[in-house]
């Protein structure tokens, strides 16, 4: 396995202890710290997407020449657009601090993020592996 590959599995490992605890932040009501751990996770997870968006998807294509509206890439960018949505969502419901309503848009983003990082781990990033050269890559993004 590629250096690329442990730094993108160790990034949704990270994303999903930081999502754990904003989870239990908000279950305790501490709604300050679940604001500072809500962002930290957002930004994880945004830049984790956009690294692979901007370039592994796009290098992936090049290399297998398939298409960016209907090949592999496409399945998980449009799984990305999801996970925008419930960011977006949470992000809104913390505001007026709706546990209840937190909690169950969580428990829903969690599902989509374990079953996308499940086919990006089992599917597509051994793909890459085969496909792409590691050094290709600017991995400090």
């Amino acid at each position: 396995m590629s250096k690329m590959i442990e730094k993108l599995k160790t990034e949704h490992q990270y994303c999903d202890e930081i999502f754990c605890q904003f989870e239990e932040l908000v279950d305790m009501e501490q709604w300050d710290k679940a604001n500072v751990v809500w962002d930290q996770f957002t930004n994880a997870l945004k830049k984790h997407m956009e690294f692979e968006e901007i370039q592994l998807f796009k290098q992936f294509e090049i290399s297998t020449h398939s298409s960016s509206k209907s090949g592999p890439t496409a399945i998980m960018k449009l799984e990305h657009d999801q996970i925008r949505e419930y960011l977006s969502v949470l992000s809104n419901t913390l505001k007026v601090q709706d546990k209840g309503a937190i909690l169950d848009a969580a428990d829903n983003l969690m599902i989509l993020i374990q079953q996308h990082a499940m086919t990006e781990e089992s599917i597509l990033y051994p793909l890459c592996d085969q496909h792409l050269k590691p050094n290709q890559f600017n991995l400090s993004a």
